[in-house]
């Protein structure tokens, strides 16, 4: 069992250790040294609550595992992020596709271990449904989609639980930060997508470079993903529109969108959520395992199955056969992963309250013993199974009057439950640790201000059937369902691959004699490589060149 460690409303640790100074930021880490991440005391000054509530049952708001802290791979890895990413990946349903909620943890965590960059985003616009609070999204041309939710998907679907597909070379999309003063939100931009023969080539134009990229879809294999590594991060716009160079390039289908710092350590924090979701939408999801493995999470959080039981008068028979078959398939896809389960809490329906829960509360704690043994429990449910808790909640403006969602206070206050769980079980950890950082603490403890970071989400559009999506700035058409095109065979999701591509090698270079008004990004595009393999060949560390120069250009095979 991980202990919980009692924090006082709000305040902020000042310390000192081997001679570092330590204070608290008001911004995002980049790099966390390891004096910070290992300190116990510098750690305290992130759990804090902005409001506490006397219906919450704050001493049960801890992790629960069968193993001691010092063997749970995530709080080893959580250890290192000083050098190393922690990617963690949050999947659920309505309470996370806002991103509120797991918004305050990504905020939390990233502010102790360093930002390794935004992590999944979508635009949600497409697919008529709400987007968190820290981005919106435009599109222009013909799109049509898939959600896990839909009773018969016209297309696959993936581990964000939305397909998005254009056959129309000419359309776009673009997402839009609304802080442009903001932390990093990354340098490195992975499509997840059908990266085939049939797909389209991508073009990429970000807000803080000048050069449009331009991306050649795969031309003999298929791959699940396109990665665009940027000289620099993307600032805060970018738009992903598409070109045909062949025959055979039909269409471009779209699972979901990951930014990544490459250079920085820290903590990729990923929310995935879709409204309505069920345990069987995911173990359905055909390209589900295979975008498990490809992102590689040292942390699943699996915080879905309230839509299993809700409004129920009891837990489906289903429920148990359907949660085993998604912890299995999250441990064998991401097998270097710890699955963090996630109980729902007391909710109503039309002012009765919903028996499920409970039961689903015991249904996560006995899988605790999962042969796996990389299970944790964070059981939400006990935290907030208070007498009459829905009107609690709904007294203190922390639920809406349905009785199932919660005010944006209130998913604010649920991340800084669920973020202070995690840092106590990670200070179990230390404790535990060898290393001295663990128990070295000097300075005294002062108030601070309280957390202040605001989230809107985009029009709450109705999530209820299957539609085609057009989007134009400001006008919408609609055309006829077409299902994908009839493959030989199948490719099994499940089979073992060897590798997310191989990248081409060079065998020989043409050179290019730069004239006045050249830059690296419009050479890459005539010779069609890449600015990094023109970079390398010619051993340019920045992106300065000179009118009358050579350059080798690398042909790439």
């Amino acid at each position: 069992m991980l202990g919980f460690i009692p924090a006082s409303d709000n305040f902020l640790l000042q310390a000192s250790i081997n001679g570092v100074n330590l204070q608290r930021p008001k911004d995002l880490i980049p790099h966390a040294s390891k004096e910070v991440i290992r300190n116990i005391g510098y750690i305290n000054g992130y759990k804090f609550f902005t409001t506490q509530y006397p219906f919450i049952r704050y001493t049960q708001n801890q992790l629960q595992s069968n193993k001691t802290p010092s063997e749970i791979g995530f709080f080893n890895a959580l250890g290192d992020a000083d050098k190393q990413q922690i990617r963690i990946i949050h999947i659920g349903d309505s309470h996370l596709q806002a991103d509120v909620y797991s918004g305050v943890v990504r905020n939390r965590l990233q502010s102790v271990f360093g930002n390794a960059g935004r992590g999944f985003v979508f635009p949600y616009r497409l697919v008529k449904s709400n987007s968190p609070g820290d981005y919106t999204s435009t599109a222009k041309g013909v799109w049509s989609f898939s959600r896990s939710t839909s009773a018969a998907p016209v297309y696959d679907r993936g581990i964000s639980g939305y397909t998005l597909v254009t056959d129309d070379e000419r359309a776009s999309f673009t997402i839009n930060f609304r802080n442009p003063n903001g932390p990093s939100v990354g340098n490195r931009v992975r499509l997840l997508c059908d990266n085939s023969p049939t797909s389209f080539d991508v073009q990429i134009a970000c807000s803080a470079i000048d050069t449009i990229f331009e991306y050649e879809a795969s031309t003999n294999r298929t791959f699940p993903e396109l990665v665009i590594d940027l000289p620099r991060n993307l600032g805060n716009s970018f738009t992903i529109s598409f070109s045909k160079t062949r025959a055979e390039q039909k269409r471009f289908k779209l699972y979901g969108i990951i930014l990544e710092n490459t250079d920085s350590a820290g903590v990729l924090y990923q929310t995935m959520g879709v409204n309505g979701a069920r345990i069987p939408n995911l173990t359905q999801s055909a390209a589900f395992p295979e975008h498990l493995r490809l992102l590689h999470p040292n942390l699943v959080i699996l915080d879905i199955g309230v839509n299993d039981y809700y409004p129920a008068n009891k837990l489906p028979g289903y429920v148990k056969d359907s949660l085993d078959r998604l912890v299995n398939m999250v441990a064998e896809f991401a097998p270097d992963a710890t699955i963090l389960l996630n109980s729902q809490q007391p909710n109503q329906y039309k002012k009765r309250n919903v028996p499920g829960c409970k039961p689903f509360s015991l249904l996560l704690n006995s899988l605790l013993d999962h042969p796996s043994g990389r299970v944790m429990l964070y059981d939400y449910f006990k935290v907030t199974d208070t007498k009459n808790a829905v009107k609690q909640w709904q007294n203190a403006n922390l639920m809406q009057n349905d009785g199932i969602h919660l005010t944006h206070a209130g998913y604010r206050h649920k991340g800084e439950l669920l973020s202070n769980a995690i840092l106590s079980g990670y200070q179990d950890y230390l404790k535990q640790s060898t290393s001295p950082l663990g128990y070295e603490l000097k300075g005294q403890i002062f108030a601070s201000e309280s957390d202040t970071t605001e989230a809107t989400t985009e029009d709450n559009f109705e999530d209820n059937e299957e539609v085609i999506a057009v989007a134009g700035e400001a006008d919408v058409t609609t055309v006829p369902e077409e299902e994908d095109e009839p493959k030989a065979k199948k490719a099994n999701p499940y089979r073992k691959t060897p590798g997310r591509y191989a990248k081409p090698q060079p065998t020989q270079y043409t050179y290019h004699t730069i004239v006045r008004g050249d830059n690296l990004g419009a050479i890459a595009r005539k010779y069609r490589v890449t600015i990094t393999a023109i970079k390398k060949a010619n051993n340019i560390k920045g992106t300065s060149i000179t009118a009358g120069d050579k350059l080798k250009i690398p042909k790439m095979r």
